[in-house]
């Protein structure tokens, strides 16, 4: 039991008393979003169960732990909350994250952007170094014991608070977060919102856009926006988005061949020729083959959706004639090539000057 434990006081406050503005008052919460709606409910019919842990704050208290009980006890219009009260300056900052950190765990329950708000606030505000984190931190918020780990996470606390919001929100994922960042910061948002979620982009293809469309900016000739502009262009040719996945899955492989063709001629050469010899296979509806982005990978994927036997049999059927014509041994061979940018033109030899 620490010093400061032993300075606490159970009571029950008003809940006027507990500040909710003002610098500071939120230095302990550890979550990214504070959505009291379903427990208010509750509130309302059985009041607030488990105390709440409160320190004397200026003339009020400051949260440490039950941010969203307090928000639902304030949504259910209750006056007062059963707390555990700390004496002022009981708990040191570095106590109180402490404290509110294993009122989360274990942290399973914890998202990835609560995850990064508790860690980045553990580095930038409470002072703990990459070491502490490592050991006393990562077993409460559910990670591995790793520096990389740790810095993966402190890194993506630079999103802009939108993007937080959505990645809290599960509509991206942090390997989205961590390929949104490669763009400038200016740019981050409108990307996710003119691509990313426009196409609905896998985190590996968010990855290869903003990788690409920066390739392409810094040779000079158009801006990160122009580049993913024109490649939204021959997604959707002037016309709506799609809202079938069928089109969908067509316009994400219109933009990644467009994006392809500026890149590396090359590769929308290889993607011509596979696409040409899925077109011979003469597959069913509701089958397609599919190689990774840029052909990163030396693969092929086969995927169908067939309602009877006779589906069945007519697709297997195709897969033999393809098997049997080389076609698939082909496109594995696509799959497995280097692709490498175009080699530049020959440029021409200045004409010696007469004598």
């Amino acid at each position: 039991m620490t010093q400061g434990t032993q300075k606490a006081r159970m009571e029950m406050v008003a809940l006027k008393k507990i500040r909710s503005e003002g610098e500071g008052w939120d230095a302990y919460l550890l979550r990214s979003r504070v959505d009291a709606t379903k427990l208010a409910k509750s509130v309302k019919a059985n009041g607030i169960v488990e105390p709440v842990t409160l320190e004397e704050w200026g003339s009020g208290y400051r949260i440490i732990c039950g941010f969203l009980r307090v928000a639902a006890a304030r949504a259910a219009e209750a006056d007062q909350v059963p707390a555990v009260v700390y004496a002022k300056s009981a708990l040191s900052p570095r106590e109180g994250y402490m404290t509110a950190l294993s009122s989360n765990a274990p942290g399973s329950s914890l998202t990835d952007a609560d995850r990064i708000m508790a860690l980045s606030k553990g580095k930038n505000v409470f002072g703990f170094t990459e070491d502490e984190l490592v050991t006393l931190v990562t077993p409460l918020v559910g990670l591995p014991q790793s520096h990389k780990v740790i810095r993966e996470y402190v890194k993506l606390a630079a999103l802009p608070k939108g993007l937080m919001g959505i990645l809290a929100e599960g509509a991206i994922s942090r390997q989205h977060a961590e390929a949104i960042l490669l763009v400038e910061s200016e740019d981050q948002e409108w990307f996710y919102r003119n691509v990313i979620d426009l196409l609905a982009l896998s985190a590996s293809e968010t990855r290869s856009f903003a990788a690409g469309g920066l390739d392409l900016a810094s040779r000079g000739e158009l801006s990160f926006r122009e580049v993913m502009l024109e490649v939204i262009g021959a997604a959707f040719a002037g016309e709506e988005p799609p809202d079938s996945p069928a089109a969908l899955q067509t316009a994400r492989l219109l933009a990644r061949t467009a994006l392809a063709r500026k890149l590396m001629p090359t590769i929308a050469e290889m993607e011509d020729e596979f696409v040409q010899l899925v077109k011979s296979i003469d597959l069913q509806a509701g089958a397609k083959v599919e190689h990774a982005v840029n052909f990163e990978s030396d693969e092929i994927t086969i995927e169908a959706t067939v309602k009877s036997e006779d589906a069945l049999r007519s697709l297997k059927s195709a897969l033999e004639r393809g098997l049997a014509a080389g076609t698939f041994a082909r496109m594995l061979s696509i799959a497995s090539r280097k692709a490498e940018p175009a080699e530049p033109k020959p440029q021409k030899k200045p004409r010696k000057a007469k004598e």
